[in-house]
């Protein structure tokens, strides 16, 4: 039987991934008119808050997955010795 943790790697992964969205959302650069075509610096701006609005999602998703991971883990910490006398179960 395998029981997850909060170090187990599906919970490791769900937080590297929201914490790289978060970065990636404040790396992001803010757009700069000066020189552009008209309609440019619009175009830019409404890209840039679009990525930004996907990556809060994307990092609220992954925040969410971390969280059901870890309270399956804890489910499985607690269902770990229930099944002791169980026939044919194996750990």
């Amino acid at each position: 039987m395998s029981i997850a943790t909060s170090g187990d790697p599906i919970v490791q992964v769900h937080r590297a991934v929201a914490s790289g969205a978060r970065a990636a959302t404040t790396a992001l650069p803010t757009v700069v008119s000066a020189g552009m075509r008209p309609g440019h610096a619009e175009l830019l701006e409404t890209a840039l808050s679009e990525t930004k609005k996907v990556l809060g999602e994307m990092a609220r998703v992954a925040d969410v997955g971390a969280a059901g991971a870890s309270a399956l883990s804890e489910q499985d910490t607690a269902n770990a010795g229930k099944y002791d006398g169980v026939k044919d179960v194996t750990r």
